[in-house]
């Protein structure tokens, strides 16, 4: 089984990133993945215990890419 960074092994920069519509795809569904768990699967005492971390960003993002599919660039 593929991991991400199997997908990205070969991303150097950012043109090799926007012209490759596979590893986009991937990247945004690990992105909507990582909000999910952050959301859903860890509790309010970790995301205490980790400073700084912008779990309500990281949660919106996964919104916007769940929801405003049409609007993410």
């Amino acid at each position: 089984m593929l991991n991400f960074k199997d997908f990205i092994s070969d991303v150097k920069d950012k043109s090799v990133f926007v012209n490759n519509s596979m590893i986009i795809s991937a990247t945004a569904f690990e992105l909507l993945q990582i909000g999910e768990l952050a959301k859903k699967q860890l509790s309010d005492d970790t995301k205490n215990d980790i400073e700084g971390m912008p779990w309500d960003s990281i949660y919106g993002l996964r919104n916007r890419i769940v929801h405003g599919y049409d609007s993410v660039e």
